[in-house]
């Protein structure tokens, strides 16, 4: 299972050592003793969708998602100074060891909140479990768990729009689970260029839904309100829970995630070999012209994503000789390259 962290530089502390395998992550959350926190995230169908390439080919097995910020008065809480302040605290208190005590004033009471550290133990988290929903077709596509928030002023996420308030408040989500019919159309849009790939899950998605429902939003229409970004209460959670439950306790379900983000071209890690380069046979070039680099780089672009601009300056820089690749760990760099060299020698 692919850990979606770029070349081991983050590694899961206690008590969540082994996480980087989905069946563990799976394991706990069925052995949970309390419902863990429910929440929806509602977005469009554009949004979904660059969330969910982002799982294959930013951190593989990562959805990203956000809050907005806005001028509107009370958007930023005066205390968190987050949009969502209601993740925001369903996070804290899932995961963190609070101790609140009331202070008596000669005016008023005032509530002070300490944090003592992190819980240690597994059976004390209580995590957040977030739905995806596409507002656009009312539907959800799967779920995933809350494993971290982000507070950022300098990012943007890729081809969002921001018009209506900057959308500064991000958080990541380990994919648990995705309707089959989203995988399907996530894998044949992967390799498509930006537009023509958003048209075709779309429409993909629409007419598939005219058989049917996708299969988690059976049964969840009735109990969730879906305009916001919202965490709900123990009451609302509980008959949530039991619908999602049931589906990661269905081991072929759970081995098709496993293997959709396994599947996932990852950089190989990097292996000091001693001596001087060997030629190995069967490696042959074929003809170093234009159009050899022009169709390796095509044949290259049907497993990875890059734009135009980048795409040509690549090619033109081989094709003049070595080429560095400078970049932070996990952005392709090495998938990149290797794969240029496997369709430029065959």
């Amino acid at each position: 299972m692919a850990s979606g962290q770029p070349s081991g530089w983050f590694i899961y502390r206690p008590p969540f050592n082994g996480f980087d395998d989905l069946r563990k992550v799976v394991d706990w959350l069925k052995d949970l003793k309390e419902t863990p926190y429910i929440c929806v995230f509602p977005g469009s169908l554009e949004h979904w969708y660059w969330s969910l390439r982002y799982s294959l080919e930013g951190e593989p097995g990562y959805v990203l998602w956000g809050d907005k910020a806005t001028e509107k008065k009370g958007t930023l809480d005066d205390v968190f100074g987050f949009p969502f302040k209601n993740l925001v605290q369903t996070y804290e208190e899932g995961h963190l060891k609070i101790e609140k005590s009331v202070i008596k004033g000669e005016k008023c009471k005032e509530e002070k909140v300490v944090i003592k550290g992190l819980k240690k133990d597994l059976g004390q988290v209580k995590p957040a479990i977030g739905l995806f929903f596409a507002t656009d077709i009312k539907q959800y596509l799967g779920f995933g768990l809350v494993t971290d928030v982000t507070l950022d002023a300098y990012r943007n996420f890729r081809g969002w729009s921001e018009d209506k308030g900057a959308w500064v408040l991000r958080w990541r989500m380990r994919v648990l689970w995705l309707d089959s019919i989203v995988e399907d159309l996530l894998r044949r849009t992967s390799n498509y260029r930006d537009d023509e790939a958003i048209v075709e899950f779309e429409n993909g998605l629409r007419d598939r839904l005219k058989k049917g429902n996708l299969k988690l939003t059976e049964g969840l229409d009735d109990l969730l309100p879906m305009y916001k970004n919202q965490c709900f209460k123990e009451e609302i959670s509980e008959e949530v829970w039991g619908k999602l439950k049931q589906i990661i306790s269905d081991s072929k379900e759970v081995e098709r995630i496993v293997k959709l983000y396994s599947e996932v071209v990852q950089s190989p890690p990097i292996v000091r070999v001693a001596g001087p380069a060997v030629k190995r046979e069967g490696c042959t070039p074929r003809a170093l012209d234009a159009g050899s680099y022009n169709r390796a780089m095509d044949e290259v672009r049907k497993e990875l994503y890059l734009d135009d601009d980048t795409a040509k300056k690549f090619v033109a820089a081989v094709s003049l000789g070595n080429v560095l690749l400078v970049g932070p760990p996990g952005v392709g760099k090495t998938s990149l390259a290797i794969r240029f060299a496997k369709a430029l020698t065959g």
